[in-house]
């Protein structure tokens, strides 16, 4: 009974007119990923292309990101850990997030806590998602002011053991879940 409600929220969510509207930016990524480490390679039509190498570091997930956007250099450092609540399909998380760079004034902190649900039916993980952004520049690391927010909705297709794909869209709104911007995804996923 889960999964029929499960997938009937996707289902509605997908065809709900919001979802329809063009988007603001679309993108491609790959990703190479091993038992504990990860690359991809982002690239979208607008903005600057994206190269993340991540692993677990103890207990976390962290990931170094380079972007590069025409001779502009931007860099993140971010680490961050979701679990899954026991008996659901529901998983929570957290992740924070130094940025540096020449597009970035400041340096800037941001922790952006989040919320999710994702069930796995045969070789199909659609998932649903959304967060909340606080965050701080350099000069006052100590004063958090709220940022932005998303919700973000996709799935996942097993093609094989080592081969997957994905689509999703994230609406990227600001503090006050305003509409913002759109950008719908495709990716590719290879373990080895």
């Amino acid at each position: 009974m889960t999964k029929t409600i499960t997938a009937a929220i996707f289902m509605a969510a997908l065809s709900t007119s919001a979802f329809a509207e063009d988007f603001n930016n679309t993108a491609g990524k790959v990703t190479l990923e091993s038992e504990k480490f990860s690359f991809s390679v982002t690239t979208p039509k607008t903005g600057a292309n994206a190269y993340a190498l991540g692993g677990e570091v103890g207990p976390v997930n962290a990931t170094f990101t380079y972007k590069r956007d025409n001779a502009v250099d931007d860099y993140q450092l971010k680490i961050g850990k979701s679990i899954t609540l026991p008996a659901t399909p529901v998983y929570i998380g957290a992740s924070n997030s130094f940025d540096w760079g020449d597009s970035i004034t400041k340096n800037t902190l941001t922790i952006q806590p989040h919320v999710g649900v994702s069930q796995t039916f045969n070789k199909v993980t659609p998932y649903a998602e959304t967060g909340y952004s606080w965050q701080s520049k350099q000069g006052s690391f100590t004063t958090m002011t709220r940022n932005a927010s998303y919700i973000k909705i996709g799935t996942d297709y097993t093609v094989t053991e080592k081969l997957s794909l994905g689509v999703s869209i994230t609406d990227t709104r600001d503090k006050n879940w305003n509409n913002g911007d759109k950008e719908a995804q495709v990716g590719i996923t290879v373990k080895f």
